[in-house]
């Protein structure tokens, strides 16, 4: 056999397997996560969207004035670049 069939041969097994990990990997899917069976785990469930809902965030932090005294960093200096080679393959 020459080189350029033993390189498809190749080309073609890596296709192939590649092919069948992702057929494999669509068939599973992620795992769902399982719907509540009983009266009771709905109840939870819903409890749990209720509390969600009516979350409140704590904002006082943005009227402290220790908060309001903070200021943004310096933004460092740029060092100067020194500029390179136009071509640095190319041979000394």
């Amino acid at each position: 056999m020459t080189k350029q069939t033993i390189l498809l041969i190749i080309i073609v097994g890596a296709l192939l397997g590649t092919g069948y990990f992702l057929y494999q990997y669509s068939q599973s899917g992620p795992a769902l996560q399982a719907l509540p069976r009983t009266e009771t785990e709905f109840q939870i469930k819903l409890a749990e969207l209720k509390r969600l809902k009516e979350l409140r965030l704590d904002t006082s932090i943005f009227q402290d004035q220790f908060f309001r005294t903070l200021e943004p960093p310096e933004i460092p200096a740029e060092t100067p670049l020194t500029p390179g080679r136009n071509n640095p393959f190319l041979a000394f």
